[in-house]
């Protein structure tokens, strides 16, 4: 039924545009051109115009006896700059019995113009007549059509008309393919005569552009992406990256211009839209892959880097899906899939679209089941093609120890032997060297130019040793964390409404209570050694992932690794007298050396109330992988080294944490103009960084380790002679003394509480401690009537009941820094902390009367610029102390 009516249509239309037989007379159009004129056939169009119609004659005649007959021939006049887009008339020659004229308009393809069904034709046809010799038609057309679609025919101004013809048209079709060279364009001004020949788009032209771009889109670009993605742990594989992406970028670009010099653009055409939007894209993209390319090795690009490289994988995807698409849509525009003369170019653009399909799902799941690892555990048969070459854990677990190279092998071959002392000389001398397992050492230079995580992250992670990095995922050891209980960091009281009781003993009281109450604490004291009183926010969780940038490692790129190995580390052992070990006792555990630099992140910035100073918090980046024998806590006395990456240069310098210990600690940093390190930490923000710590170092002012079993060795009465930053090394001690967390005190005054905040306190209660708010109050737990709650810290006996005396030599007290710490201990303990401030020009042997002949024992530390430590040295020796155990000076750049 469908069939019938089509071909009833048919014959309306057919019945409708027959001419009637009759011959136009050229003689009445005053002008003419010759359109096509070759040994063959002759093209030819007679027009003439008034102010409102076109009127013209088509005439095609046969010039060669040897030519073939005009049986089925068909000619056409049309309108627009291309055959892509013209609107023609077209004037069809019946096996020399009839002739029709109708409208068509173009597919927006090489393919045969379709009929003109967009509403009436505006061409009316009057009389043709067709032979084996000529065919010709004389119509009118309206110079200005009403219905906003028929181009208008300006008669003043050129106008471009378009033509062909097809002398030896199908028997079997109506209306098919002209050859290229039965095609043309001129430029007409109707009204004058004029008919000038110009240049129309070159289909040879079209032809290199489509199958340029289809090189490019399907062969070029989809193998760099290919070799980029499965083959990145070779040799150079960025390399071929950029000069792939490149070159494909500089050809796109070539083969664009191509259609730009040689064709208008055609916006209602998909295939132009999507190919100009094709072209932003790849500007685009060339911008993205160039900018996360510097951030490689450039610090303020690679802060980004990870979001530019986000952008850059989307807008790749979508060039490649979208390219896909878009050459179909080339592809049918010069091989129409309708027309069958050109499948052979449907059939390759099939077969390759096929082909990277199979490859890419092909290698997906090759490198899924076989090369991934997930949870940092390579796959089984990876394990066991693998862990005969593997000189390194797999999964960091006991079983996987079996993978790492045999003593055999190493002492064996050629490599070097070093230690962390030595490891860090050679770092410092330009080696780039990594440590896997703290056993071997492995030369990683030559991945500085081609590591996808860019040439920073290598600079901070050598000298330090890579294991949690190269094999595990992010997040691997997440179900370790525990977040610290929520604390409340504001209490409901405040000082001047609730202010905190303090007790008033004397020193010869204290001196008996001490002892009294230190044996009654001591298995509690002894129990608290062996636990790591480290607890991490979730913010601080939240920026160590951040900043540890895990990326999972293939066995390609670990096999590539495992080729780089040039040494064994050599673990020395540390005197660790004066180190608190943790009660891991692991076989498999690492040795915990003081030189060994680990890395660390930087889990918050705070601005201290002086505004020169800020407080930094490092965080342990893998805190769960403890060192046998690690120090659980920071005696007063010690320092950590930090190093930090300040371009390409590394810094290092000595600072005094004011609490913590080596899973997490806080440091104060003076902020100085031209300091280098000081500017560079206030430049960071939380997680960005990865900062190489070590430590810790230092000889502590005492032996405190007595604090878990008392002994007369401890001074009653440490005096502390501070100038500048010198007097950090004091906070740490008063943090130490009085403001420690996690520690459990006894209750030695009574206490009740006021608010729905605070708990009650007796004398004899044992209460642990949680957080500090440098008020006098504190935060915790009474462990022996299992209340939570605030409490004033003065009601309680200190860890150690040592009196300290602060000596501030400074000409402005505003600027001290730790004002707050030492605010706290002397609101906590006024009888046990005592601060006076003096000038260089007034430090004189007087500030002492009154308090030095008091205690039994005493020590004295001095920390400050090299001409205040003389001064206070001449002034002790006034006093007949001199340089000995009693004394210390603590110089150089390690007291900070």
């Amino acid at each position: 039924m469908r069939t019938l009516l089509v071909l009833y249509l048919s014959l309306l239309v057919y019945c409708k545009d027959l001419l009637s037989e009759a011959t136009p007379n050229n003689s009445l159009f005053p002008f003419s051109a010759i359109l096509s004129n070759d040994l063959d056939y002759q093209l030819t169009f007679y027009w003439k115009v008034d102010s409102t119609d076109l009127f013209g004659i088509l005439e095609l005649k046969k010039l060669s006896d040897s030519a073939k007959d005009l049986d089925y021939s068909w000619a056409s006049i049309g309108f627009g700059t291309s055959m892509l887009t013209g609107q023609f008339i077209v004037c069809h020659n019946v096996m020399n019995t009839s002739i029709t004229m109708h409208e068509h308009e173009s597919s927006n393809k090489y393919s045969a113009p379709k009929h003109y069904y967009g509403g009436p034709e505006v061409v009316n046809g009057i009389i043709g007549i067709g032979s084996t010799s000529m065919q010709s038609c004389q119509f009118t057309r309206p110079l200005s059509p009403s219905d906003n679609y028929h181009y208008q025919l300006p008669t003043k101004t050129p106008v471009s008309f378009l033509w062909a013809f097809n002398p030896i048209n199908s028997k079997q079709k109506n209306f098919v393919h002209h050859s290229p060279l039965n095609r043309g364009s001129v430029n007409m001004m109707l009204e004058r005569g004029f008919a000038i020949p110009k240049e129309v788009g070159n289909f040879q032209v079209k032809q290199i552009h489509g199958l340029g771009m289809m090189f490019i889109w399907l062969v070029l670009l989809p193998f760099g992406a290919f070799y980029a993605r499965y083959f990145r742990s070779k040799k150079g594989w960025l390399l071929v990256k950029l000069i792939i992406q490149g070159t494909g970028v500089l050809l796109i670009l070539v083969f664009a211009s191509l259609m730009f010099f040689n064709s208008d653009p055609n916006l209602s055409n998909p295939h132009v839209v999507i190919g100009i939007t094709l072209l932003a894209l790849v500007l685009i993209q060339s911008i993205l892959g160039f900018l996360s390319f510097l951030g490689l090795s450039l610090e303020d690009i690679e802060k980004v880097r990870t979001t530019i490289r986000m952008f850059h994988q989307i807008s790749g995807y979508l060039l490649l899906m979208t390219s896909m698409l878009q050459m179909a849509l080339g592809i049918n525009v010069l091989y129409p899939w309708e027309d069958p003369r050109e499948i052979y170019m449907w059939v390759i653009y099939i077969g390759l679209v096929s082909f990277w399909l199979i490859l890419f799902s092909g290698f997906e799941v090759y490198h899924t089941v076989f090369v991934r690892r997930q949870n940092g555990i390579v796959y089984q048969k990876f394990a066991q093609t693998f862990t005969k070459a593997n000189p390194m854990k797999a999964d960091l677990q006991k079983k996987q120890d079996k993978v790492l190279l045999g003593a055999k092998e190493i002492q064996s071959s050629s490599s070097s032997v070093f230690t962390w002392e030595s490891l860090d000389h050679a770092v410092n001398n330009g080696k780039l060297l990594v440590v896997a397992n703290g056993r071997y050492v492995y030369d990683i230079s030559q991945w500085i130019s081609s590591h996808p995580g860019g040439r920073i992250i290598l600079l901070s992670v050598t000298g330090t040793d890579i294991s949690e990095d190269y094999f595990n995922n992010a997040g691997f050891d997440a179900e370790h964390f525990v977040p610290r209980p929520d604390i409340p960091l504001k209490r409901n009281g405040s000082l001047t409404k609730n202010e905190a009781p303090t007790n008033e003993l004397s020193a010869s009281d204290m001196r008996a209570l001490k002892r009294k109450s230190l044996d009654s604490l001591n298995s509690l004291r002894l129990s608290e050694g062996s636990k790591d009183m480290t607890s991490y926010s979730q913010d601080d969780w939240m920026y160590i992932q951040r900043s540890r940038r895990l990326h999972v490692h293939t066995r390609m790129a670990i096999e590539r690794l495992s080729s780089m190995l040039v040494g064994k580390l050599v673990d020395i052992s540390q005197d660790s007298s004066s180190m608190v070990s943790s009660s891991r006792t692991e076989t498999d555990s690492l040795n915990f050396n003081i030189f060994e630099f680990r890395r660390y992140a930087l889990t918050r910035i705070s601005q201290v109330s002086d505004s020169l100073t800020v407080r930094l918090r490092f965080c342990l980046l893998y805190p769960y992988n403890e060192r046998l024998g690690q120090p659980n806590i920071f005696l007063p006395g010690q320092c950590v080294e930090i190093q930090g990456l300040i371009g390409s240069e590394r810094i290092t310098r000595y600072y005094t944490p004011i609490l913590g210990s080596m899973g997490s600690f806080e440091i104060l940093v003076k902020i100085k103009p031209k300091g280098k390190m000081s500017q560079f930490f206030i430049n960071q923000k939380p997680g960005d960084r990865q900062f190489k710590v070590r430590g810790p170092f230092g000889t502590p002012f005492c032996d405190f380790n007595t604090r878990l079993q008392y002994q007369s060795a401890l001074p009653e009465a440490i005096y502390y002679f501070a100038g500048g930053s010198g007097i950090t090394p004091c906070l740490q001690l008063l943090t130490y003394l009085f403001l420690s967390t996690g520690i459990t005190l006894r209750v030695i005054q009574s206490y009740r509480a006021e608010l729905s905040d605070e708990m009650n306190l007796t004398p004899g209660d044992i209460v642990r401690v949680q957080y500090h708010y440098m008020d006098g109050w504190c935060f915790g737990n009474n462990l022996t009537t299992n209340e939570q709650g605030s409490f004033p810290l003065g009601c309680t006996l200190p860890s150690i009941p040592m009196k300290v005396h602060i000596i501030q030599v400074t000409d402005n007290p505003s600027q001290m820094i730790g004002k707050q710490i030492i605010d706290g201990a002397q609101i906590a303990y006024p009888q046990l902390c005592t601060l006076v401030h003096t000038s260089k020009e007034n430090l004189s042997i007087n500030i002492l009367n009154g308090i030095y002949s008091q205690y039994q024992s005493s020590k004295f530390i001095v920390c400050g610029p090299p001409a205040m430590n003389s001064t206070v040295i001449d002034m002790l020796a006034e006093v007949g102390l001199g340089l000995n155990e009693d004394m210390r000076i603590l110089g150089g750049d390690m007291y900070n």
